[in-house]
């Protein structure tokens, strides 16, 4: 791990000078003889550049040592990026769960439409999950008549990482008129202004991500097990 500080004076150095500290850790665990702790050592190399000149220390020293003569400040910077509070359960659940998601639809979309028997067409097997995550998004109803309601209700989540500034909609991308002029929640008119804009307009492999990265994973789950009931012509898959 290398960190770079750039120190302000104290009030007994002079005005001009500056130092800038450049520390390199190498952190080992030792067992001492006889003992059951085990000691953190930290092989700390210390660089130290002065407004008039260059010098470097090489020191060995123990955690005690570096907390007993570093600042605070700097103690606080170096510990605080080594021990970031662990995630969410339910947030590592959910990424490992997208990442078995890509890994068992692109498998199943694989078998089914590059295998002899499979209806791959003209059409990459990326192209045919793209299709049929948008026909779920949208409760499968055509998106040239209107959004769903179920599509809202999938993107609400991601409202909130949205700026306010986006392109109003543009419908016509999907052949669709301009809803009802009804009362509508603020976050629809944002969902309709991403989807038309932003997402319709990226590839098909990065569309499939961002959709299934705003599903929840029972959602993800639930859109596996449609699509493995619908594509028979593959074979069975192991589940780990």
């Amino acid at each position: 791990m290398s960190i770079r500080f750039l120190l302000t004076p104290h009030s007994t150095l002079p005005v001009n000078f500056k130092l800038v500290l450049s520390i390199f850790f190498d952190i080992r665990y030792k067992i001492p003889k006889g003992g059951r702790k085990l000691k953190l050592m930290y092989t700390c190399t210390v660089c130290v550049h002065y407004t008039k000149g260059y010098k470097k220390i090489k020191m060995t020293i123990s955690l005690q040592g570096i907390l007993k003569h570093m600042p605070t400040d700097i103690i606080n910077v170096i510990f605080g990026k080594m021990s970031y509070k662990p995630q969410p359960k339910e947030l590592m659940a959910d990424i490992r769960n997208f990442g078995l998601s890509m890994t068992m639809l692109n498998q199943l979309y694989t078998n089914e439409f590059t295998s002899p028997g499979g209806g791959a067409g003209m059409h990459p097997p990326v192209e045919w999950l793209e299709n049929d995550l948008w026909g779920w998004l949208n409760a499968d109803n055509a998106l040239m008549n209107m959004f769903a309601p179920h599509i809202y209700d999938v993107w609400e989540t991601m409202v909130r990482f949205w700026p306010d500034n986006m392109k109003s909609p543009n419908y016509a991308v999907f052949g669709q008129n301009h809803p009802p002029p009804i009362r509508r929640p603020i976050s629809h008119y944002k969902i309709d202004c991403y989807l038309t804009n932003y997402l319709e307009r990226k590839s098909a492999e990065i569309q499939v991500r961002i959709i299934l990265a705003a599903m929840k994973p029972a959602q993800r789950n639930d859109f596996y097990t449609i699509m493995l009931n619908k594509y028979q012509n593959i074979p069975p898959l192991i589940h780990h």
